[in-house]
């Protein structure tokens, strides 16, 4: 009776562990759907997308979604950099702008003070 009790605990044991490892798989799972509603998010879907090939040589789902999870991170990555060059740009036109802006009053400071000389000038010379 202690044997079969003994491998009745062996395969309830190694059940409770497949269920364990069933549970750990979800919630990789769970993890990286999270990931991908997190970064489709980010991405416009205004384009068409192409049609995906296989990234991987297993081919199997799980890969997949990790090769796919990797290749959507450089993506971003590339577009955080490409943020940052556009945000550096603005500030270089804006710093544009502001230097065009007091030269053109430097400008009309110049011609005004000339203006006045020639008026002064002038008046003298009456």
């Amino acid at each position: 009776m202690s044997d079969s009790g003994a491998a009745f605990s062996d395969e309830f044991d190694q059940a409770l562990k497949e269920r364990g490892q069933t549970w750990n798989t979800l919630d990789k799972v769970r993890d990286q759907n999270d990931k991908i509603i997190a970064l489709g998010s980010k991405i416009a879907e205004e384009e068409t997308p192409e049609p995906l090939t296989n990234l991987t040589e297993t081919k199997t789902p799980p890969e997949e979604i990790h090769a796919t999870l990797w290749a959507l991170d450089a993506e971003l990555k590339r577009i955080e950099q490409d943020e940052g060059t556009i945000q550096a740009n603005e500030a270089r036109i804006a710093q544009i702008k502001k230097e065009i802006q007091n030269r053109w009053v430097v400008f009309f400071v110049t011609i005004g003070i000339l203006a006045l000389i020639f008026l002064c000038m002038l008046g003298q010379s009456l």
